[in-house]
């Protein structure tokens, strides 16, 4: 809770002046190490994608907290020897860095208040702050993204975060 605190506070308070590159893959590389050991708790495969990416004019501590918190909330809500999917694309002007799991997904009634600051969705069973989303929302509000949820086919969940690229990036 005091790690979520901290984060929210600097994802809100951070610049909204955006000039440095981030490196996607490396970021996500990153990410998924501190994070292997609730992973391997669980078992859990992490596949990253091969993908090649950069955001210009980016902040990378401010994407580093979003993937951290959509990735944690993914292992969180996987089931046990299950996969956790990340994709990287870029189409039409936009880079989007997709997080899927197969847990029980987002329940319908929740989707409009899954990212209110301390909202626990239907059914949550975890011991979470009820921060991440509003965390990972915040953050990529301030680079200037977007952020989606969708039921995943199968089931789980895709997070969708967006961002327009400038010209020269990828």
């Amino acid at each position: 809770m005091v790690r979520q605190l901290l984060s929210l506070a600097m994802v809100d308070r951070a610049e909204t002046e955006l000039h440095d590159p981030v490196h996607i893959l490396p970021t996500l590389r990153d990410v998924v190490n501190d994070l292997s050991r609730p992973a391997s708790e669980k078992d859990l495969k992490v596949r990253l994608p091969d993908t090649q990416a950069v955001l210009e004019n980016s902040n990378p501590i401010l994407m580093a907290v979003a993937l951290r918190n959509v990735i944690e909330n993914a292992i969180s809500a996987a089931p046990e020897q299950s996969e956790i999917d990340i994709f990287i694309e870029t189409t039409s002007g936009h880079l989007c860095i997709l997080v899927m799991d197969r847990g029980p997904g987002i329940a319908e009634t929740d989707r409009s208040k899954i990212t209110d600051r301390f909202f626990h969705g239907t059914g949550v069973t975890t011991n979470g702050s009820g921060l991440g989303l509003a965390i990972v929302e915040t953050a990529v509000k301030r680079l200037g993204g977007s952020l989606r949820f969708a039921p995943r086919k199968d089931g789980g969940e895709v997070v969708s975060l967006e961002f327009p690229l400038q010209q020269g990036s990828i």
